[in-house]
């Protein structure tokens, strides 16, 4: 087993989730999926007057989309991004308290967000997207999620997680899927499970 921390407004974690169900199932290994509130920024708008440094963010951050967009068309993905990245926390906080496989809730999350544009901030879109992927809650079971994961994150000082998609693999810490081939590897070893 082995953990993979997202957040749905992260477009590197919505790129690593397939490829990461890929690795778990071929190597016979369980995916534990953790939530994890990430920082995310918007493009700059070009101004009318940069200066250098201005100039340099705003073209490394339409580079990067660019890289994603690439990326997710490889996979057969869409991918639109917004504006703003907007509010994820009560949609991992359902994650974060998800009883049983939380695979097909990742699923349409990401796809609402990334295809759709869907916020995910709004407590009732939540709720419906649980209730899509099996899971119907209330309103305070959702405040309660909300509460328990706040909790959570102020709690985890010690943790190893500061940004998505991390992995955590027989105590080794890797952020992005660029490391997938490494922790193919270990996994192989501890497996003795031949990757086919």
């Amino acid at each position: 087993m082995f953990e993979l921390y997202i957040d749905f407004k992260c477009p590197a974690s919505y790129l690593a989730l397939q490829p990461t169900v890929d690795l778990a199932a071929k190597l016979d290994v369980d995916i534990h999926f953790g939530a994890f509130d990430s920082k995310q920024v918007a493009i700059p708008v070009k101004a009318e007057k940069e200066n250098k440094s201005e100039t340099h963010i705003r073209v490394r951050a339409e580079q990067s989309r660019n890289i994603h967009k690439h990326y997710a068309k490889l996979q057969g993905l869409k991918m639109n991004f917004p504006d703003q990245p907007g509010n994820t926390f009560p949609a991992l906080a359902v994650l974060a308290d998800w009883q049983g496989d939380p695979l097909s809730y990742i699923r349409v999350t990401f796809a609402s967000y990334w295809e759709k544009g869907a916020d995910l901030g709004s407590h009732e879109t939540v709720l419906a997207l649980a209730s899509k992927a099996g899971r119907d809650l209330t309103v305070q079971e959702l405040e309660n999620s909300c509460r328990f994961f706040r909790e959570k994150l102020a709690d985890t000082k010690n943790s190893p997680v500061f940004t998505t998609p991390t992995y955590l693999v027989k105590d080794q810490i890797f952020v992005g899927r660029e490391n997938l081939p490494w922790i193919t590897e270990i996994l192989k070893q501890a497996s003795n499970t031949p990757f086919k």
